[in-house]
C-alpha cells in the first residue's frame, strides 16, 4: 500500500544517511552551518562531494552512484505525493467540512508551507518527514498534505463562487423590493441556483439552512404587507421621495420664526368600533384559525379620532371624536346624558367620519381654544375637507402648510408613531375584555367616549414625549435625536406583577398607568376611570 511504501522509503533514507555520516565523519567536524534538519534531507550528500575532492576515485564513484540513487528515491517519493494529490482531488462538500472541523485552514495552510519549503542551496526540500511531523504531530500520513492543498485550492475556489452567488441574490432580492414586489424563501432558491448555474458551480444546492443563514446575514424575516400600491404609484415612488423632501426643507426654513410648542400637526385616524387583533398563538398545522368578537358588523365599522401634536412632543388640546350614529345626530337628551371626558370633545355623523362642517366645529371647539392667539404654524394632509383658508380666516396668526399627497407616511408626525400606538393601546383593552370575558360592551356611545379619554391620557404622559419627538425626528424636522424612549407596549404592558396594585384587589392586571406607573385591572382602570 501507498503508506507501507512510504514507511519503506523512510527506512532506505534513514540506512543511506547512516552510511554518508560514515564516511564523511571528519568533514562534519569541519563543517559550522549544517543542522540537524538538512542532513536528514540530503545535506550530507554535499559532505561527501567535500569529501570526494580528498579521497580516492573509488570513493568519488562510490558517492555519485548514492547521490544518484538518493535523487530516484526523492523523485519517487514527489511522485507519490502528487498520486496521493490526484486521490484526494475529488473531495465533497462533507469531507471538506470534517477536514475543516479537524484543522483550521490556518493550520493547513501552515503545513502545506512547511513541507513544501525548499532549501535555496541544494534546491531540494528543507524539511524531512520526521522533522515535518515533529512540527506538525496532528498529521498522520503524507496523504493529508494531498488533502490540505486540494481544500486550500478548492476552498477558495469555492468561497468566492458562495460569494457571487449570495451578491446575485441579494441584488435581486433589492430590486424586487425597491419596487415594492412580493418575495419568498422559493424566490430566492431559483435566483441563487440561477447564478450557480452561470458560473458552473455543480454542487451548490439553495439548501434550507443556506435560506435561512441568508436572512440572517441581510437581515431579512417575513413581514405582513400592511398596504398596497399599484405600478403607477411605484414608478412615482421618485417623484413622491422628492416632494416629501422639499416640504421638509420648506418647513425647516419656517422653524425658527415659530416656538416649539405652536408648531402642530393635525390628523384624523378610524378605528373599529370593536377593534381586534389579525394575530394569535394558537396550534401548528390547524386548517383555520378563528377569533371570537363580540359584534362582526362592529369590526367593519369606525368612529374617527382627531389628535394635534406638537413640535415640542405634547399633545395639544382635547381629542376629537365622531360617532357614528345611525341618523347622522344625536338627540338632545341623549348629549345631556352623555359620559363627560374632560380630554374629549364628541360630535358624530352618519358615517363616523368628518366632513367640512365638522372640521369648522372642531377649529371653534378644539384648535382654538388650545392656542389662542399665538403664532402658529399648522401642517395639515391634503383631505380637502380641511384645507380650505376660510375655514381658518378668524386665526389671523395661523399659517398652514398642507402636506403633499402620498407622503403622510414620510413626513405627517401623527402617522409615523402616534397613531399606531395609540390604536394598539385601545386595541389591547378590547382584546383584554374579550379574553377574560368582562361584562362590559366596549362599543357603546359611552364606553367609547370613555376609552377615548382613558387612553388619550395615557398618551398625553411625560414619559411618553421622547416619542412623540420622535416622529419629528423621523419625518426630518430635527436634526437632534430625542434619544431612547420607551413605547406604549413597553410603558404600559410589560408588567411583572400578576394582580392589581389596588388594596385587597386580586383581579389580572390589564396596565400600568404612564403616569403614576401603578399596574390596574380593568375595574380600577376603566371603571373607575383612573386620569391624570
Amino acid at each position: 500500500s501507498s503508506g507501507e511504501q512510504y514507511g519503506k522509503y523512510d527506512e532506505e533514507e534513514d540506512g543511506e544517511d547512516e552510511e554518508e555520516e560514515e564516511d564523511g565523519e571528519d568533514e562534519e567536524e569541519e563543517e559550522d552551518g549544517e543542522d540537524e534538519e538538512e542532513e536528514e534531507d540530503g545535506e550530507d550528500e554535499e559532505d561527501a562531494e567535500d569529501a570526494e575532492e580528498e579521497e580516492d576515485g573509488e570513493e568519488e564513484e562510490g558517492g555519485e552512484d548514492k547521490e544518484d540513487e538518493y535523487e530516484q528515491q526523492q523523485q519517487q517519493t514527489n511522485n507519490d505525493d502528487e498520486q496521493f494529490d490526484e486521490i484526494f482531488m475529488d473531495v465533497d462538500e462533507d469531507q471538506q467540512q470534517n477536514l475543516l472541523h479537524q484543522f483550521s485552514i490556518q493550520y493547513m495552510k501552515k503545513a502545506v508551507d512547511f513541507y513544501d519549503a525548499v532549501n535555496e542551496k541544494t534546491g531540494k526540500k528543507q524539511h524531512s518527514w520526521k522533522s515535518f511531523q515533529h512540527h506538525f504531530h496532528k498529521v498522520k500520513n503524507r496523504s493529508y498534505i494531498g488533502r490540505f492543498r486540494t481544500y486550500l485550492e478548492n476552498n477558495g475556489t469555492k468561497q468566492q463562487k458562495l460569494d457571487e452567488i449570495d451578491q446575485y441574490t441579494y441584488k435581486k432580492f433589492e430590486k424586487a423590493r425597491g419596487d415594492f414586489l412580493i418575495v419568498h424563501d422559493t424566490d430566492l432558491k431559483k435566483w441563487s441556483l440561477q447564478k450557480a448555474r452561470e458560473i458552473h458551480d455543480t454542487t451548490f444546492r439553495a439548501s434550507d439552512n443556506w435560506v435561512l443563514n441568508f436572512k440572517r446575514r441581510h437581515t431579512l424575516c417575513s413581514r405582513k404587507i400592511t398596504k398596497l400600491i399599484t405600478k403607477r404609484e411605484v414608478l412615482d415612488a421618485d417623484t413622491i421621495s422628492n416632494s416629501a423632501n422639499n416640504f421638509v426643507s420648506k418647513v425647516k426654513k419656517l422653524l425658527p420664526h415659530y416656538r416649539q410648542s405652536n408648531v402642530l400637526n393635525t390628523d384624523q385616524s378610524g378605528l373599529e368600533i370593536e377593534m381586534v387583533g389579525n394575530r394569535t398563538l394558537s396550534f401548528k398545522g390547524e386548517k383555520a384559525t378563528f377569533g371570537k368578537v363580540r359584534s362582526v358588523y362592529n369590526t367593519s365599522h369606525s368612529y374617527t379620532v382627531q389628535f394635534i401634536i406638537s413640535l415640542s412632543g405634547e399633545p395639544t388640546g382635547t381629542c376629537y371624536l365622531c360617532l357614528k350614529e345611525k341618523d347622522g345626530h344625536m338627540s338632545d337628551n341623549i348629549k345631556k346624558n352623555l359620559f363627560q371626558a374632560f380630554n374629549v370633545t364628541a360630535t358624530c355623523s352618519k358615517s363616523g367620519k368628518l366632513s367640512s362642517s365638522l372640521v369648522k366645529y372642531w377649529i371653534q371647539k378644539v384648535l382654538k381654544p388650545a392656542v389662542g392667539n399665538e403664532k402658529v404654524l399648522l401642517l395639515l394632509d391634503t383631505w380637502g375637507g380641511q384645507t380650505d383658508e376660510q375655514l381658518y380666516s378668524k386665526m389671523k396668526h395661523l399659517r398652514l402648510e398642507i402636506i403633499p399627497k402620498k407622503t403622510t407616511a414620510m413626513v405627517q408626525p401623527l402617522d409615523i408613531t402616534f397613531n399606531r400606538q395609540y390604536k394598539h393601546l385601545v386595541r389591547t383593552v378590547y382584546d383584554h375584555v374579550r379574553l377574560y370575558d368582562i361584562d362590559c360592551n366596549l362599543s357603546q356611545r359611552d364606553n367609547i367616549i370613555k376609552l377615548t379619554s382613558l387612553c388619550y391620557n395615557q398618551m398625553c404622559s411625560k414619559k411618553f414625549t421622547p416619542m412623540h419627538q420622535y416622529s419629528w425626528y423621523n419625518g426630518g424636522y430635527l436634526s437632534k435625536s430625542p434619544g431612547s424612549f420607551q413605547n406604549v407596549e413597553e410603558l404600559c404592558f410589560r408588567f411583572q406583577d400578576y394582580s392589581c396594585n389596588k388594596k385587597q384587589c386580586n383581579n389580572i392586571p390589564l396596565i400600568q398607568c404612564s403616569f403614576c406607573e401603578k399596574v390596574l385591572c380593568f375595574y380600577h382602570f376603566f371603571v373607575l376611570y383612573h386620569v391624570h
